[in-house]
């Protein structure tokens, strides 16, 4: 074994039991029938009666993969919120000083130009929010049968 190999190896080890973790905390939330569930799918693929480890594995990356990024949106999200409730006040000052005759329309047209990215923003990372409980529901079975063409089809 080389020093890389050496130095990589308790890394490796401590990402695997972080993932570990995330997992379980994921599968605790879920409602009971559906950890019944699951505990049923595992007990049967590791009986040989459905597919191989490398499917227990790729569920796992699946799920640790939907919950950071949950954890991660989280975050984000409510950074964003607060620079938009920021920039939505300084767009009323703008328009309350216009109104009031001490400044051009120009700076209100300059905060709002500000303040419609940042609720884009907000917006997209909402949506992504979302789609990541959709693949975290995914990615632990989620009650549903369908294939991969069947999700990526338009409705």
């Amino acid at each position: 074994m080389t020093s890389t190999q050496a130095e990589l190896d308790p890394q490796i080890r401590a990402f695997a039991e972080s993932s570990d973790r995330l997992f379980d905390a994921a599968y605790d939330a879920l409602p009971p029938a559906e950890q019944r569930r699951l505990y049923n799918a595992w007990c049967a693929e590791w009986s040989g009666q459905k597919s191989d480890v490398i499917a227990t594995s790729d569920l796992r990356i699946e799920t640790s993969d939907a919950l950071v990024a949950q954890q991660t949106l989280v975050g984000r999200r409510s950074a964003l919120e607060a620079q938009v409730a920021a920039l939505r006040k300084s767009a009323d000052l703008a328009l309350a000083r216009y109104d009031a005759g001490r400044s051009s329309y120009f700076e209100v047209l300059e905060a709002q130009q500000q303040l419609f990215p940042a609720e884009d923003e907000l917006a997209q990372t909402q949506q992504s929010q979302l789609q990541a409980m959709v693949d975290l529901y995914k990615a632990l079975g989620g009650g549903w049968n369908l294939t991969n063409d069947q999700w990526n089809r338009p409705s």
